[in-house]
C-alpha cells in the first residue's frame, strides 16, 4: 500500500526548504555573534582601531579629503 499523498508532499517540501533553513541558521548565528562582540568590546578598544584613526587623520591632514560644504 502506498503512503498518502499528504505525507509525500510534506516530505518533499521539507527537503526543498532545508537549504533555506540552514542558511537562515547561519545568518542568525552570525548576527548573534556580532551582537555579542558589540557588547564585549568597548568602542575604540579593538587592537587595530588606533592605526585606523591615525590613517584617517593623516589623509585629512594632507588635504586629500575636504569635509567642508561647497556651494
Amino acid at each position: 500500500m502506498a503512503p498518502p499523498a499528504s505525507r509525500i508532499r510534506s516530505g518533499r517540501r521539507s527537503h526543498t526548504l532545508l537549504p533555506y533553513a540552514v542558511l537562515a541558521g547561519i545568518v542568525c548565528g552570525a548576527c548573534l555573534l556580532a551582537l555579542r562582540w558589540v557588547f564585549l568590546v568597548p568602542v575604540y578598544q579593538a587592537p587595530d582601531e588606533p592605526s585606523h584613526l591615525d590613517y584617517a587623520l593623516t589623509i585629512y591632514s594632507h588635504g586629500l579629503v575636504n569635509l567642508r560644504d561647497r556651494d
